[in-house]
């Protein structure tokens, strides 16, 4: 889960609707994600313009814009250590995605955020 300008952001794992968000009286909003995603969804990363998600079935990292438009997939083999089992994802203060896998801190260069 994570918080964005008062707005929830809920990730439902194995769920046709896998990202939801709610208001802070936790009426739902919108479902962010069509009922055709139905990767193993384990993080989120948000922005002003774009929902970051990582899959870790496919180890992939998928952004999509605010309205749920799939813009950008990103394979593990692009990616300097992979992401076999990255723990968390992070938007630095130059707005770029980090990528925490254990062991060091690395960025994935040229993302539209």
């Amino acid at each position: 889960m994570k918080i964005f300008n008062d707005i929830f952001y809920v990730l439902f794992k194995n769920s046709i609707y896998p990202l939801q968000a709610f208001d802070l009286n936790g009426r739902i909003l919108s479902v962010i994600l069509g009922e055709d995603l139905t990767h193993d969804l384990v993080g989120i990363c948000l922005t002003l313009n774009t929902i970051i998600l990582r899959d870790e079935t496919n180890s992939q990292i998928l952004i999509f814009s605010n309205q749920g438009k799939l813009i950008r997939t990103i394979e593990s083999e692009n990616t300097p250590y992979g992401l076999k089992s990255p723990m968390c994802m992070d938007i630095d203060e130059r707005g770029n995605l980090v990528v925490c896998d254990g062991k060091d801190n690395w960025m994935l260069q040229d993302i539209p955020i």
